[in-house]
């Protein structure tokens, strides 16, 4: 399970009827395996805004001391941050969590450069704990697919798989405090991509496929509250882009 809630082009009514008798999960499966070679190419990952996330993740990496790790991601996807955390720490052990096996696919390939320095596990780690416990845990454009009452039980899951001092990187879509501000973000964004040259076609194929995914957007505050709760420290949202932002903390190191 990964990425924006949009999604690629709509299949049509027999589409929407399957989608209805899905659990919200079951549809981000089956959604991320049929797209996954496809899903590199979307107009979100293609943004200016998904490289400066991944930009910052890597840098608030560094400046909390991260090195050989290990480092775990929930929900790898295609394994496009992951390549760009492994070239950054060149000594890192990486562990890519998803739900997806063809998203898992995509990724082996793109990683099977770093060799055994990477393991992939088709898992969900919002229901089962690995026993490895992570210097870094990162989550891009995941969470938000979860459902508003199992979300507030990850981060406890989350901080229970860190090492003491560890730090969580949290990369998600949020929901704008009215739906005033979700006309202006949205009207923001399209501007946005519209001067980065991107299509625009494409961006209106994804974004009317992407009402038909399991997605549950929660205010960032919620988040900030919920890792708080949990255990963490130093919590708060780093930065903030329209509805997109990325959330850290750390769990104490005693």
């Amino acid at each position: 399970m990964k990425g924006d809630s949009r999604g690629l082009t709509t299949h049509g009514h027999h589409t929407e009827e399957r989608a209805k008798r899905q659990s919200p999960g079951e549809l981000n499966r089956a959604y991320y395996n049929e797209h996954a070679s496809e899903y590199d190419d979307l107009v979100f990952t293609k943004s200016r805004e998904h490289q400066r996330h991944h930009d910052l993740i890597l840098s608030l990496m560094a400046v909390s001391g991260a090195d050989e790790g290990p480092f775990m991601e929930l929900g790898v996807g295609t394994g496009t941050l992951a390549a760009k955390v492994l070239h950054s720490f060149p000594s890192a052990r990486y562990d890519g969590y998803d739900v997806s096996e063809g998203m898992l696919h995509q990724t082996g390939q793109k990683l099977h450069p770093f060799g055994d320095r990477v393991r992939l596990i088709q898992q969900d780690v919002t229901t089962d704990l690995p026993e490895t416990r992570y210097q870094v845990i990162l989550t891009a454009n995941v969470i938000h697919h979860l459902t508003k009452k199992d979300k507030p039980g990850l981060f406890h899951r989350l901080y229970a798989m860190l090492q003491h001092g560890g730090c969580l990187i949290v990369s998600d879509m949020f929901e704008p405090d009215t739906e005033e501000l979700a006309g202006v973000y949205e009207e923001l964004e399209r501007r946005d991509f519209q001067a980065q040259g991107l299509d625009m076609e494409q961006y209106e194929e994804e974004k009317r496929h992407g009402e038909h995914l399991g997605t549950s957007l929660t205010r960032y505050l919620r988040y900030l509250g919920w890792m708080r709760k949990a255990g963490f420290v130093n919590v708060d949202c780093v930065y903030k882009y329209l509805e997109a932002a990325i959330i850290y903390g750390q769990r104490p190191s005693g």
